[in-house]
C-alpha cells in the first residue's frame, strides 16, 4: 500500500516512490514540492501520521510495515515529507479515540498540542468526513461550499477509477477542559474542519490476474469482497480479472444488501462480482445466502469482526501476516502469505492429490475383483485354482502393490485445473465403479482363455497329465494378470486420456511407476526361469508359445478399456467464492 495522490483546496499532489521505503519526493504539476512549504500538505501528513497505530521498520534490509497497511502507508508519507513519525506522536501525545466502525466509517483520535490544546484528528471514507464537515482549509479556515463539496467528490471519483483507495481527513479543536474520558460521537465528529484527501493504491500482487483465469477455469467463481468504495473496487477487480464489464447485477453495495431481504439477496448474489463498502455483518449474509444456492463457499478475513462470516463459511480462511488471532481460531484455513494465488494452488494441490487417491483406487480393485473372478468361475467349472496363496500375496504386494504406489505420487496432469469441480459428496466408487467392473471382466477374459486353452492343450498332449496341466494352466493365468496389471497400471495415469495420446511422457513421465514395472518384470520372469523359485512359486517355465499367448491377453488393457471404460468426468457444477 503506497500514497500515490493528495489532493487539498490548494490542488492536487503526486507522490513518488513505492512499498514501505520511505523515500520520494511530492511533485505538483511536474515540480517538486517542499511539504514544509506547503502548511496544508502538511497538516494532511500529519493528522494521518497521528490518527495511526502502524509503525514501519528496516527489517533484514527490508522495509515492513506492522500493523494495517494502510495507516502504514500514511506513516511512510509522512517520513517522505520528513516529518519524523514517531517524535511527532511524542510531541501530540494521543489522550483518548474512537475507534473505526464500519457503520460510521471514520476513526477520531484526539490529541494535547505542544501548546497545550486539544484537537480531534478524523480519518475515514471520503463521504462520510465531508458529510460531517462545515469547514474546510483553505489557506486559512472557511465554510465549507456545495462547489467545494463536489469539487472533492469528483477528486475522489477520479483517484477511485484510478484504482485508488481514497480516505478523508480532518480535525476539530476541542475545548481545553474537554472529557476525553467520555467521547461523544455526535458531538466530536461534528462540525469538522476538511483537510483534504489521500489517494493510496495497493497493487495487486503479479500472480494474482493468472490466478484468478486459473480459478475461473476450474469452475471456481472468484467475487471481490471489499470495504472499498464501489469506483475503487469496480477498477481494481477490472485490473485482476474478476470483473470484464461493470451492469447492474455485477456490482452490489453494502446498503443494498441491508436492504435486501435474504431471498431477494438469494436471487440477487448468482450474478454479482464485485461487493462494496459492505461490513463484516454483510459478509456473514453473503456467504450464507451462497450457501443456500449450494454454492462451495471459501471466504476469506483478517478482522476480529470476520470471525463470524468465517465460520458461516465451508471454508474460513484467515489472513497469516494481518490476521487477528480471534480470526484465525475461528477459520478452517490460515494463508500464511496472504496471498490469494495462494489459495488457488491449494485447490490445485488437493485435486492433485484426490486424483492420485482415485488412481491407486482403481489399480487395486480392478485386480482384486478380477482375482475374485477368476477363482470363482473356476471353482464353478471344476477347474483347478489359477492362483495359489502365495501367487495372490505376490500380485497385490508386488505386481499391483509398487505400481499403485507410484501412481499416488504421479506427476499431476497439466489440465487438472481445467475441469469443473466434482461433487464433494460423491462417493469415490460410484464415479468408477463401470471402470472397475469392465477393466476386472477384461482382465478375467484375459487371464481364462489362456489358462483354459493351456489347460485343455497339455492334457491332450500329455495324454492326460492333469497335475502338470494344472501347473502350466496356472502359471500362465499367474503371468497373464501380472502382465495386464502393469500395462493397466498406464491406463490408469488418466481417466480422460488414452496413454497413446500422451506421448512417450505418458510412458516416462512417472519415473518410479516405469521403475516399478520393470522391476516387476524382471523379478517375474527370475520367478518362471529360476529352477529354485519355480519351487517357492509352484510354477513351471512356460515355452514361447505360451509366453506370447499372456503378451497378446494383457494387450487388451489397451484395445479395451480405455476406448470404452474409461468414463467421462461426472461432476455438479458447484463454484468457490
Amino acid at each position: 500500500m503506497t500514497v500515490t495522490r493528495i489532493h487539498s483546496a490548494n490542488g492536487t499532489i503526486e507522490v513518488t516512490g513505492a512499498g514501505y521505503q520511505p523515500e520520494g519526493e511530492f511533485m505538483e504539476k511536474g515540480e517538486k514540492v517542499n511539504p514544509v512549504d506547503a502548511p496544508q500538505l502538511e497538516q494532511l501528513l500529519r493528522i494521518s501520521a497521528l490518527n495511526n497505530d502502524s509503525t514501519i521498520q528496516l527489517n533484514n534490509g527490508n522495509w515492513v510495515c506492522f500493523g494495517d497497511p494502510t495507516e502504514g502507508a500514511f506513516v511512510v508519507a509522512a517520513e517522505k515529507a520528513g516529518i519524523p513519525v514517531k517524535a511527532l506522536k511524542e510531541e501530540y501525545p494521543r489522550v483518548s479515540e474512537i475507534p473505526f466502525d464500519s457503520t460510521r466509517k471514520r476513526m477520531t483520535t484526539v490529541h494535547r498540542t505542544p501548546e497545550g490544546n486539544l484537537v480531534a484528528y478524523v480519518k475515514g471514507a471520503s463521504e462520510m468526513v465531508l458529510e460531517r464537515s462545515t469547514m474546510i482549509l483553505d489557506g486559512e479556515v472557511r465554510d465549507l461550499t456545495q462547489k467545494d463539496i463536489d469539487e472533492n467528490l469528483a477528486v475522489m471519483q477520479g483517484m477511485a477509477e484510478d484504482a485508488l483507495r481514497v480516505l478523508g481527513m480532518a480535525y476539530k479543536e476541542l475545548p481545553d477542559d474537554y472529557d476525553v474520558s467520555a467521547l461523544e460521537v455526535d458531538e466530536v465528529e461534528a462540525d469538522l474542519v476538511f483537510v483534504g484527501l489521500m489517494g493510496m493504491i495497493d497493487p495487486a500482487r503479479e500472480e494474482v490476474p493468472a490466478a484468478i483465469k486459473m480459478a475461473a477455469e476450474a469452475g471456481i467463481r472468484s467475487v471481490m469482497v471489499t470495504g472499498d468504495h464501489r469506483i475503487t473496487a469496480v477498477a481494481i477487480a477490472k485490473q485482476i480479472g474478476i470483473l470484464r464489464e461493470e451492469t447492474d447485477l455485477s456490482v452490489l453495495e453494502g446498503i443494498e444488501i441491508e436492504a435486501l431481504t435474504d431471498d431477494q439477496l438469494d436471487d440477487t448474489i448468482e450474478n454479482v462480482r464485485v461487493c462494496a463498502r459492505v461490513s463484516p455483518e454483510h459478509k456473514m449474509r453473503i456467504a450464507l445466502s451462497l450457501k443456500r444456492l449450494n454454492h462451495i463457499v471459501a471466504m476469506t478475513g483478517d478482522g476480529v469482526n470476520d470471525a463470524p462470516a468465517l465460520k458461516a463459511a465451508d471454508i474460513g480462511v484467515a489472513m497469516g501476516i494481518k490476521g487477528t488471532d480471534v480470526t484465525k481460531e475461528a477459520s478452517d484455513m490460515v494463508l500464511e502469505d496472504d496471498n490469494f494465488a495462494t489459495i488457488v494452488h491449494a485447490i490445485k494441490g488437493g485435486r492433485e492429490i484426490y486424483t492420485n487417491v482415485t488412481k491407486y483406487i482403481r489399480l487395486m480393485l480392478a485386480a482384486n475383483f478380477d482375482e475374485f473372478l477368476e477363482i470363482t468361475v473356476t471353482a464353478v467349472l471344476g477347474l483347478p485354482v489359477p492362483f495359489l496363496p502365495i501367487h495372490i500375496l505376490w500380485i497385490n504386494l508386488v505386481t499391483d502393490g509398487l505400481p499403485a504406489l507410484a501412481l499416488s505420487i504421479d506427476p499431476p496432469d497439466p489440465d487438472i485445473m481445467k475441469y469443473p469441480p466434482r461433487d464433494p459428496k460423491e462417493d469415490i466408487l460410484k464415479r468408477f465403479w463401470r471402470f472397475i467392473v469392465f477393466a476386472a471382466l477384461v482382465d478375467f477374459i484375459s487371464d481364462f482363455i489362456p489358462f483354459f486353452w493351456v489347460y485343455i492343450d497339455t492334457i491332450a498332449k500329455t495324454g492326460g497329465d492333469f497335475e502338470l496341466a494344472a501347473a502350466t494352466a496356472r502359471t500362465v493365468a499367474f503371468t497373464s494378470i501380472v502382465f495386464f496389471e502393469f500395462l493397466l497400471a498406464y491406463q490408469c495415469r488418466s481417466e480422460t486420456k488414452h496413454i497413446f495420446q500422451m506421448g512417450l511422457e505418458g510412458w516416462t513421465a512417472n519415473k518410479m511407476l516405469f521403475i516399478s514395472v520393470v522391476v516387476g518384470l524382471g523379478l517375474q520372469f527370475m520367478i518362471l526361469y529360476i529352477p529354485a523359485f519355480n519351487v517357492i512359486f509352484h510354477v513351471v517355465p512356460l515355452t514361447g508359445f505360451q509366453l506370447l499367448l499372456c503378451f497378446l491377453g494383457s494387450l487388451t488393457a489397451f484395445l479395451i478399456v480405455p476406448q470404452r471404460l474409461i468414463p467421462k468426468r461426472q461432476y455438479v457444477e458447484h463454484r468457490r467464492v
